[in-house]
Order: C-alpha cells, then sequence, then structure tokens
C-alpha cells in the first residue's frame, strides 16, 4: 500500500481520538489529487482494496466511498438518490451546455433527448463504424512500419477516435489538433476538476466557447445543404438536422449543438485512454499478449476478451462520481448496511467493483471466461456510458491494428512506459518489427 494511505488508514484505525480529522481530511485530499488518482491504478487499486476488506461503504463528513461490487450497482442505479446534477450540470452549462450525463434521469427533458439519440444512432451505424475505425487505425500502423516504431497515443489511439467525430457525428473541427484541444480541455473541467482550479475552469469555459462558435456556424451551414440534398448526408448531426427539419418545435438549433457537443467531448481522450492502457496491460503479460496477437493476425472476435479483461486492471474510469440526494441506507439488510448522508460526494469504485472476490472469482488473475456483466469499463444504471456500444467496436479495433504486427513490445527505457498528462496517457511508445 502507498505510504500516504496507509499513514492515513493506520492513523484512522489505530487511534480512534484521530479518527474524525482524518476522515474530514479524506474528501479534501481525493477533490485536491482527483485527476492524479485517476493516472495511478495501483494507488486506486490499493485504495479500494482495503476498504472494500474493511470498511466497504466507508461514510465520512460529506463524503462516502463505495468498494464492492452489488453496492456499486445499486448507486448507479439509484439515480433520484445518487445523481449527477451536482456533480456534473454547471460545469456542463459553462462548457458544452446540458447534456442526458449531467440530467436527472427522472426529468422529461432526459428522456426526450435520451431517446432521440438513440434514434439518430442506428444499429447498423456500428459495422459502418468498425470498418472505418479498423481501416484509418491499420493507415496509421501501416505509415509506422518502415522504422518499426510509434508512439500509441499520438500516433494511433487519440487520432483514430478524432476522425471518427469528424466521419460520423459530422464535427471535424477546424482542424485536429484543435478539435484535440477543445477535447481535452473541456472532459478536464467537466469530470476531473473537483477543486475548481481556476486555471482548468478557464481552459474548459475557453473551448466550450470556441467549441459552441464552431457548432454553431456548422449547423447554420449544413442545414440548407440538408434540405437540399438529404440523401447526400448521413452523419449525426445531419440526421438531427432531418429531425429538426421535419418537426422544428421538438428539436432547435441549440438542442442540436448542446447533444453534439456532450456526445463528441466523452468520444476522444475516454477512447484514447482505454486502448492505451489495455495495450499497456498486454505489454506486461507475455502469454496473454501472444494470445491476442494470434487473435488478432486471425481477426477473431474474441480479441474483445483480451481487450475488456486488461482493461479491468487499468479501466479508463476507475471510479465514478454520485451526489447523494438525501440520507439514503446503502447495502440494507446486510452487516455492511451504513447510512449516507444528503450531501455526501460519493466515489463510486467500478474498478473495486470489478476486483471484488464475492461476485468475481479469482480477481486478481487475468482470465477470459467472464461473464460480459461483470465488465463496468461503460458504468451501469441510467447513466451508462451512451458511447458504449461504439466504443464496444471502436477499441478492440484499433488495438487489433497494432497487435497484429509482429515483435510488438516496449519501446526502450522511459519512452516505452505510458506518461500521463495527468489522468491522459500523453505519450507511449512500442516497437515491432520493421517492414520494407
Amino acid at each position: 500500500m502507498p505510504p500516504l494511505l496507509h499513514q492515513l488508514w493506520q492513523s484512522a484505525l489505530a487511534e480512534e481520538h484521530a479518527l474524525q480529522q482524518d476522515l474530514t481530511d479524506l474528501r479534501e485530499r481525493v477533490e485536491r489529487r482527483f485527476e492524479t488518482l485517476l493516472g495511478n491504478p495501483t494507488l486506486v487499486r490499493d485504495l479500494f482494496g482495503f476498504t472494500r476488506a474493511h470498511e466497504p461503504i466507508l461514510v465520512a463528513p460529506r463524503f462516502a466511498l463505495v468498494s464492492r461490487a452489488p453496492d456499486v450497482r445499486e448507486v448507479l442505479e439509484q439515480d433520484a438518490v445518487f445523481s449527477v446534477t451536482e456533480v456534473y450540470a454547471a460545469k456542463m452549462e459553462s462548457t458544452t451546455g446540458d447534456f442526458v450525463l449531467g440530467m436527472s434521469a427522472e426529468t422529461a427533458q432526459y428522456e426526450r433527448e435520451r431517446t432521440l439519440m438513440q434514434d439518430v444512432l442506428r444499429p447498423d451505424d456500428l459495422d459502418t463504424i468498425e470498418q472505418f475505425v479498423g481501416e484509418t487505425a491499420e493507415a496509421l500502423v501501416r505509415q509506422a512500419e518502415p522504422t518499426g516504431e510509434m508512439d500509441v497515443v499520438s500516433g494511433l489511439s487519440r487520432v483514430v477516435p478524432s476522425r471518427l467525430v469528424g466521419h460520423y457525428f459530422g464535427t471535424p473541427g477546424p482542424d485536429e489538433p484543435t478539435l484535440m484541444r477543445w477535447m481535452r480541455a473541456i472532459f478536464r473541467d467537466i469530470f476531473l476538476n473537483l477543486a475548481n482550479d481556476p486555471g482548468t475552469s478557464a481552459e474548459g469555459t475557453a473551448a466550450g466557447k470556441e467549441l459552441n462558435t464552431y457548432l454553431d456556424a456548422l449547423i447554420a451551414a449544413r442545414k440548407p445543404q440538408v434540405v437540399a440534398d438529404p440523401e447526400a448526408y448521413d452523419d449525426f448531426l445531419s440526421r438531427l438536422l432531418k429531425v429538426q427539419a421535419a418537426g422544428p418545435a421538438r428539436l432547435d438549433d441549440s438542442t442540436v449543438r448542446r447533444i453534439l457537443g456532450g456526445i463528441i467531448v466523452g468520444a476522444v481522450d475516454t477512447n484514447s485512454k482505454a486502448i492505451a492502457q489495455a495495450v499497456d496491460q498486454l505489454l506486461d503479460r507475455p502469454d496473454q499478449l501472444q494470445a491476442a496477437q494470434a487473435a488478432a493476425a486471425a481477426a477473431d472476435p474474441g480479441l474483445a476478451a483480451y481487450i475488456w479483461e486488461a482493461l479491468r486492471f487499468n479501466p479508463q474510469n476507475p471510479f465514478l462520481l454520485r451526489h447523494c440526494e438525501r440520507d439514503y441506507t446503502l447495502a440494507a439488510g446486510t452487516p455492511r448496511a451504513r447510512t449516507i448522508p444528503a450531501g455526501s460526494l460519493v466515489l463510486v469504485g467500478t474498478m473495486s467493483a470489478m476486483f471484488d472476490p464475492e461476485v468475481v472469482p479469482d480477481p486478481d488473475t487475468f482470465r477470459l471466461d467472464r461473464p460480459v456483466d461483470v465488465y463496468l469499463h461503460f458504468g451501469d444504471g441510467p447513466h451508462m456510458c451512451f458511447g458504449r456500444h461504439i466504443a464496444g467496436r471502436l477499441i478492440p479495433t484499433v488495438a487489433r491494428a497494432l497487435l497484429r504486427r509482429p515483435g510488438l513490445r516496449r519501446a526502450d527505457g522511459p519512452d516505452g512506459k505510458i506518461r500521463y498528462d495527468g489522468a491522459f496517457p500523453d505519450a507511449f511508445r512500442v516497437r515491432f518489427e520493421a517492414a520494407p
């Protein structure tokens, strides 16, 4: 266990008079170091492993930490009690505007806009998306073949989702670097800036204004094109505009912009992180890497099982945040039941749930026979990730392009380890057999 956590917990357990102050400090520590915590899987596993064994529902002043799988799911399914609104809504309003991820699932607006998004995202799109992603990833890796070395993040995992945002959602940005900058700055402010760092907030707000100006102009330009030739445009933006044309009262321009902004902000860095961290975990396991490479070379759909299991050891979202709206007894009727007071920030350990030995047999072993519902990579409940079906195709497909290369290994020295920008993988170099 890392020294900081070991000291904190030993103090709390050994000196009862110090317990109240230590727990009061815990929320402040989590808020101040939240993004760093997200980039440190060992620290997260130690923290949740300790609480799962000793205090599965840890309740502190204005803060709670939930680590057992049944309790994690209970929190995520009880949206009226454990809400997202207090956590995300204000920051979304200052950047992309209202989005379903920051709305109560009990509201008519949530139901209306979630249904609209589901109608626009068609099931048969997934095959088209997978084909585009596969061809794009393959082309990027092929460019690196003469040297046999590439940066997984800047050369692949961040590029492919960005290009999908342009190709499928119809919002390529003025250029790729600008789009990437917007996505990271806005995502960081909404989801990672718990301490409300003013510099992070300013960058997120500025990026949101630039994004919204761009989207407003794009919507205005696309509307007459869609009306003039509806068959020529079939990306996500154009489909929203076709819905608008069929019934303007249901969908105004600001709603189109809010939906687009909310979706694409979560489409780049989270997928990039998942790809990089899954590959990183496989490189740590030579036997599993060899088997995954064989599956990739054979275009075996079973490759996905390697990716999801690898990602379990370092998921893109090791925990989620909720705000407790009223006093609520979690795990009622069990010996571990605890009442979480209204106003508490709740750290929901999705990674911890995937290591709960009560529901995940042999959790520390890499296994391919786990039921799909063990994995909480995309959350659970009414706010389960809207883009999970797209990500479910994108992540393994991008990884496949890299895993197909013989001799895949880390680059020498520190470059062969993931370097993080806060919670985001920012550089990660690998080598493979060069091709003429």
